[in-house]
């Protein structure tokens, strides 16, 4: 055999080899995939034969959309407002038969996140477009349990203390959804919110602004928020996102807001655009003839 044939590489063994990793890969990614789905869907509660997270991605749909998932995947056609309609209905409607069955799932997606393992995976999935493994994110399933929680409303009471546990996990994602979904549930989770809300406000952490956005849309019981934010305003912070968010927060108790209005007006001449603009809105939210005088 010639000296140069010896020293060529083998590219059929390579090609053979390329082809059976690229195989191994997939086999991984089905079997993380399925897995992934089963750890989701075991033992799922269901409703005229489809699980809960059918219903729930039905009426989460209607309002953001196909939801993306790795690899490739159908196109879901923009539908009729009317068609829409019918479709969040039907969706309310199985979830709240199904109702506190659902919860030990709403809680699992609370709970999501993504480990190393999968978002490698994911990373690897959306190179190809040949095969569709439905993996999907962890912020997914938490929208889903948020829009789980806030059809259930108070019938999700019995999922406070599971709730509860959450707001101290590592991820603030996790923690953040967890507020969320108390709040949904309403004034019995009252006392879970003011604790975590005490917490938040002596917190200086950057972290702790997810909380303080979530309470924004929560909007619990003016008499014991309204103090809170007004200490926020006072406080020197390292992030002036924080400032923002409490005007806004502020803000959108319109006139319960009155007393936070001298710690709101200081903010109108401030040389950070975003901030005097916020500070202005707040005002005009809460007392729209200091915002005018404001002005003079």
């Amino acid at each position: 055999m010639p000296l140069l044939a010896c020293c060529q590489p083998p590219f059929r063994y390579l090609a053979v080899v390329s082809k059976r990793t690229g195989i191994l890969i997939l086999l991984c990614l089905s079997i993380l995939g399925l897995l992934t789905c089963l750890s989701l869907s075991q033992r799922e509660p269901t409703y005229q034969g489809k699980g809960i997270t059918f219903w729930l991605d039905q009426y989460f749909e209607v309002d953001y959309g196909n939801i993306p998932t790795y690899g490739n995947f159908p196109t879901v056609p923009t539908k009729s407002p009317a068609k829409q309609f019918e479709l969040k209905k039907q969706a309310r409607l199985a979830i709240q038969a199904i109702g506190t069955n659902a919860l030990p799932a709403l809680l699992k997606m609370t709970a999501a996140t993504d480990s190393a393992l999968k978002l490698k995976m994911m990373g690897m999935v959306s190179r190809q477009h040949a095969v569709n493994f439905g993996l999907k994110e962890d912020w997914y399933y938490h929208n889903l349990s948020r829009t789980g929680f806030q059809i259930l409303g108070p019938a999700a009471g019995p999922a406070i203390p599971a709730l509860t546990n959450l707001l101290y996990d590592a991820e603030p994602d996790v923690r953040d959804t967890a507020l969320f979904n108390l709040g949904s549930i309403g004034p019995q989770a009252d006392e879970a919110i003011q604790t975590v809300a005490k917490h938040c406000v002596e917190d200086e952490e950057f972290s702790c602004l997810y909380n303080l956005e979530t309470l924004v849309s929560v909007q619990k019981q003016p008499r014991f928020f309204i103090p809170l934010l007004i200490n926020k305003l006072r406080k020197p912070q390292t992030n002036i996102t924080i400032y923002k968010v409490a005007i806004i927060a502020l803000g959108q108790y319109g006139p319960d807001a009155s007393s936070a209005v001298p710690e709101i007006t200081r903010f109108l001449t401030n040389q950070i655009p975003s901030l005097a603009s916020a500070a202005s809105n707040a005002l005009k939210q809460i007392n729209p003839a200091a915002a005018q005088a404001s002005v003079k």
